[in-house]
């Protein structure tokens, strides 16, 4: 899986197009790895949506069958 297939199965997730891949710290991605995590094993970082509201997502493997996802809006930092 690539940058742009993960971008593809977020915003199915979702719902919602998602534009930009981000890492945790708010860099662009430019490798899988740079949104790997080791435990729980899996990948996470933030995305920007196509209307430019920013969340927080995780995927990780559990039991060696199942992904789990969880994402949620970064509150607005300017409030």
């Amino acid at each position: 899986m690539g940058i742009d297939d993960l971008r593809q199965d977020l915003s199915e997730r979702l719902g919602k197009r998602v534009a930009t891949l981000l890492t945790r710290d708010g860099a662009p991605v430019s490798e899988m790895v740079d949104l790997y995590q080791p435990s729980p094993a899996g990948f996470g970082g933030r995305l920007v949506l196509r209307d430019g509201t920013v969340m927080t997502w995780e995927l990780w493997h559990e039991d060696r069958e199942a992904w789990n996802f969880h994402a949620s809006v970064l509150p607005d930092r300017s409030e």
